[in-house]
């Protein structure tokens, strides 16, 4: 694993961090706009921030708009995210991996399918599988050489998802970096409590050990 990246914060006024600059590379909390989504027409893109609302709080709803818009740009990874997440929601597993296994067909460099593969893994008891799903590249400026610039959801789910598999795999002080660089950046972002819960109870465990310590 890459070492942990020192950082600077130039705030807005909102109160977040703009841009998180890195040593390798840069986090921002603005949108990133990828080439495939500036050749959509307008109309299309207006959509797309609500239909990742609609595919949370009403999938069934969202599937049919997205499966068309699918059949008409299957060159957008995202519309295939949305529905992944879609038919994750309503529990349709089979529809969901379907979904998933073109996504990565078509889009094998696609983040967030990458990482859908590695959560089915995790679920499933398989964690040993990960590393091949990353190219057993273990940070981000690895995985995309030529990119200088990330989302901060990029960043907080593949950080969740290297955490999560450190702790499968016996490795909870590394597992613990990442989890303080996402207290840092996303420290109310549900992933980042995902992580915090599940390394928890090896945190207790180890202030209690060090209490115990201090006591003899």
């Amino acid at each position: 694993m890459a070492k942990k990246k020192s950082h600077s914060k130039k705030r807005r006024s909102g109160g977040l961090p703009e841009v998180i600059r890195l040593v390798e590379y840069e986090i921002t909390y603005e949108p990133i706009e990828e080439d495939y989504i500036k050749r959509l027409p307008d109309d299309v893109k207006d959509r797309i921030e609500a239909l990742h609302g609609l595919a949370q709080e009403q999938p069934a709803q969202a599937i049919p708009e997205l499966l068309a818009l699918i059949e008409k740009y299957p060159d957008v990874p995202t519309f295939f995210n949305y529905l992944y997440v879609a038919y994750t929601l309503l529990e349709q597993e089979a529809n969901a991996k379907a979904v998933l296994a073109e996504c990565c067909k078509k889009h094998p460099d696609y983040l967030f399918a990458k990482l859908s593969l590695a959560g089915i893994c995790l679920r499933e008891g398989k964690a040993e599988k990960i590393p091949e799903i990353f190219d057993n590249k273990f940070d981000l400026s690895l995985l995309y050489p030529d990119r200088r610039t990330f989302h901060i959801s990029e960043y907080v789910g593949f950080a969740t998802m290297m955490g999560l598999y450190y702790c499968e795999t016996g490795k909870p002080d590394t597992a613990k970096t990442l989890l303080d660089t996402l207290e840092d950046l996303a420290p109310e972002h549900p992933l980042t409590e995902r992580l915090r819960n599940r390394l928890l109870p090896e945190i207790m465990m180890r202030n209690f050990e060090k209490l115990k310590r201090r006591k003899k």
